[in-house]
């Protein structure tokens, strides 16, 4: 953190201030630069503020470094529940410790192998955390935050290692009850006989901490999860998601006339003698409209891809990134979904709003209405009583679709995604025809930083060196910019199961010569769409008219035999509340 700034946690109430709060909402790496953050904003308040706000600063600073300490001992804690890897940060970041020389860095890879190879060369450098009474900025002393690093242990967890909430949570709790109200005649049976529901909680229901399948949700990429089942019925089960829609014709065609563009001449050169339509033919939003957007979206690129400064090469702060980027690629594309709207900036989900507050039955301090996940954006219909069909989750910070920060963050989402799924089958009244085409989608999208420079700490905490990762292949490995997206799709076939499936990893170009990665990225953002769309449609079609003969009968009590109902889907887990400081 430069200059005076505050982290933005602390912009809430100083009642809710919290060191496990600061530590699971901020995503700045390794944990020393994390607690780096945490104290930095912590003396700031204190030396600028006055009331509340510096008073619950210098109770936290005492909590940490005062008496037992218990802050201290809170922070160790969540250091060894959420290791992340190696102490070697990318990101603009800093070494510490005792080093006594320097190895050259070069001839790194993609490869994993390679990759660890290269991990380890750079950590024969003897990096240690920081000691005790490392001088701070301000001159101060600062307690070390944790004991060492794991230097053998890559940012790598499972999904089932993530945890939206405390470590209290216990799976043998609300989950084992929603398995005994489980109706067996309802459950998910594969043609070998095998029950998915009964498959799942065998192995889940001892885990300690939070996962998916706590929720009823399976993660179609999760391995963990895949060899409980033999290869057939896996199989079986991957089969059941709803084909991706096939891309529009016109879209399609507007998209194939950037395929030769390798420069920012030849694109321009291209938007200025081409068009996405017909010269002679009228515009039609409804027909057009698509590929409308993907001449915006070349056009809007163009500027960044010339910028002298490099601009898509360099790190933004998030809402750069909301304006300049995902404003045209993703809000834009959305605006013509009749009937629905984009709602940005930390849109709490009305579904899981309602989820959290089910079992509430009277007011007061204690008893006080829950709040529901908040989004980066939520799409939903634009009624006073909205249903909400999908959304979006920004990471400000990238480091691979394993690193802790995406599985916590897909797992938040999911569980919303989860949330609003439920409410659209209570919506189409369980009609088992119409369950089976619901389909809500979210988007996972991070910024990828672009720092190349590593700050090592030799001898002592107070010399520097800066090493520049100069060669072309440590700079491929280690400083790979870009912004990473990701559509995720969630669906109910069967029993009380839903299905997530994640698409395709793709990424915004920094350079025009990888103008093709923004193609695949549009083609993702357009089905995107188009399943909303879809699903959109699917609710909808609860308002078919009924016959005249069908009317008759349920008006006079004498109603046909009801369609067939799918199995109600559970509520997703509710997390555990965190403990209070």
């Amino acid at each position: 953190m430069s200059g005076k700034r505050i982290h933005e946690y602390f912009d809430r109430t100083p009642a809710k201030w919290g060191i496990l709060g600061f530590l699971n909402e901020c995503d700045i790496e390794p944990f020393d630069l994390k607690m780096d953050e945490y104290f930095k904003s912590l003396r700031n308040i204190l030396e600028r503020e006055r009331g509340k706000r510096r008073e619950k600063a210098e109770l936290l600073l005492d909590r940490y470094r005062k008496d037992t300490r218990p802050d201290r001992q809170l922070a160790k804690d969540w250091y060894n529940r959420n290791p992340t890897g190696s102490s070697i940060h990318f990101h603009n970041s800093t070494f510490f410790g005792n080093a006594q020389r320097v190895e050259t860095i070069n001839n790194g890879t993609s490869d994993q192998r390679e990759k660890r190879k290269l991990y380890k060369e750079i950590l024969q450098f003897n990096l240690l955390p920081y000691a005790d009474n490392v001088k701070s900025d301000h001159g101060e002393d600062e307690d070390s935050e944790y004991e060492a690093y794991n230097e053998n242990e890559e940012d790598d967890v499972g999904e089932s290692s993530t945890s939206e909430g405390d470590d209290s949570f216990k799976a043998n709790t609300s989950f084992v009850k929603t398995y005994k109200d489980m109706d067996p005649t309802r459950k998910w049976v594969l043609s070998s006989g095998m029950i998915v529901e009964d498959v799942i909680f065998r192995k889940y229901k001892n885990m300690s901490v939070e996962s998916l399948t706590h929720s009823w949700v399976i993660d179609l990429d999760n391995h963990e999860v895949a060899s409980l089942f033999s290869p057939a019925d896996w199989k079986e089960i991957s089969s059941q998601t709803l084909s991706l829609p096939q891309l529009d014709v016109l879209m399609a065609k507007s998209v194939s006339r950037f395929a030769r563009v390798m420069t920012t001449s030849g694109l321009r050169e291209i938007l200025e003698t081409t068009f996405y339509r017909s010269k002679d033919e009228p515009y039609d939003r409804e027909k057009h409209y698509d590929a409308e957007w993907v001449d915006l979206a070349m056009r809007r690129m163009l500027p960044l891809f010339e910028s002298p400064d490099q601009l898509l090469r360099k790190s933004h702060l998030e809402g750069w990134y909301d304006s300049n980027i995902w404003s045209f690629i993703v809000d834009y594309a959305l605006q013509d979904l009749k009937g629905m709207e984009t709602v940005r900036k930390e849109s709490s989900s009305l579904a899981t709003t309602m989820r959290k507050n089910r079992k509430r039955v009277r007011t007061g301090t204690k008893d006080r209405s829950k709040i529901g996940r908040r989004l980066d954006a939520i799409v939903k219909t634009d009624a006073d009583a909205y249903y909400e069909y999908g959304a979006v989750e920004v990471g400000k910070s990238f480091r691979g679709v394993k690193s802790t920060k995406w599985l916590i963050d897909k797992l938040k989402l999911a569980k919303t995604l989860h949330d609003m799924l439920f409410r659209l089958e209570v919506l189409v009244d369980h009609q088992d025809s119409l369950v089976k085409k619901l389909q809500v989608v979210g988007l996972v999208n991070s910024v990828l930083g672009t720092g190349s420079s590593l700050k090592v700490i030799i001898g002592s905490p107070q010399l520097h060196l800066w090493i520049w990762l100069s060669t072309k292949n440590a700079l491929k490995l280690f400083s790979n910019t870009g912004l990473k997206c990701r559509v995720l799709r969630m669906s109910h076939p069967d029993g009380y199961v839903c299905l997530l499936e994640r698409d395709e990893l793709h990424e915004v170009p920094t350079v025009v010569e990888n103008l093709q990665d923004l193609f695949k990225l549009l083609k993702s953002i357009w089905q995107m769409k188009k399943m909303i769309r879809d699903c959109l449609a699917v609710t909808n079609s609860r308002h078919i008219p009924k016959t005249e003969e069908e009317l008759f009968a349920e008006l006079t009590g004498g109603s046909p035999k009801s369609p067939p109902r799918a199995a109600m889907i559970p509520w997703s887990l509710d997390t555990p509340t965190k403990r209070k400081h």
